[in-house]
């Protein structure tokens, strides 16, 4: 194996994995690749101060990785899939296989979502059944009319109805205490 300080990993694995006595296309591919990351030292290093060692320059990120691409592209020919850059190196993707997984997180996400729910709402009921919150109608365009007549009071003004039987009085701040 290589140093820990190599400026080109990708390549060095390939060259580890593939090269074999023998095997002349991976020699020729590997001599390609190591040809082309001096290159591009080389330009790296024409940007910095003539005295800079060619050993202190260090290369674009991800450069090994675009050497490697770019080699194995040109001699073999494009393969399907999609090149997708996350953090650091790029990595080749396959779309269909990113998709497969989305969508078994979605519905993952989806059956937690309606467990959740459930549970929310069995406690909601035990609420309603522990405090007795009474039930509002909902709210019609028409004007509430009083069920009884008023009766007016003696300067001519109406009286409000007075309390039926049934018709407790709710301390509504202990609700919510």
């Amino acid at each position: 194996m290589h140093g820990e300080g190599s400026k080109f990993p990708e390549i060095d694995v390939f060259g580890d994995v593939y090269v074999r006595p023998g095997n002349e296309l991976a020699e020729s591919l590997h001599t390609t690749m190591v040809e082309r990351s001096q290159l591009v030292l080389q330009e790296s290093a024409s940007q910095l101060p003539p005295e800079t060692p060619i050993e202190s320059v260090a290369p674009p990120q991800d450069a090994g990785f675009q050497i490697l691409t770019e080699t194995l592209d040109q001699t073999l020919g494009r393969r399907p899939g999609t090149y997708c850059r996350g953090m650091g190196n790029a990595r080749r993707g396959n779309l269909d296989l990113v998709h497969r997984r989305s969508q078994t997180v979605r519905t993952a996400l989806t059956a937690q979502v309606a467990e959740l729910q459930g549970q929310m709402s069995v406690i909601l009921q035990s609420l309603a059944r522990r405090l007795s919150i009474p039930q509002f109608r909902a709210s019609t365009s028409e004007p509430v009319t009083p069920s009884m007549p008023t009766r007016p009071l003696p300067g001519g003004t109406p009286r409000p109805p007075s309390r039926t039987t049934g018709d407790d009085p709710v301390d509504f701040a202990s609700l919510f205490d």
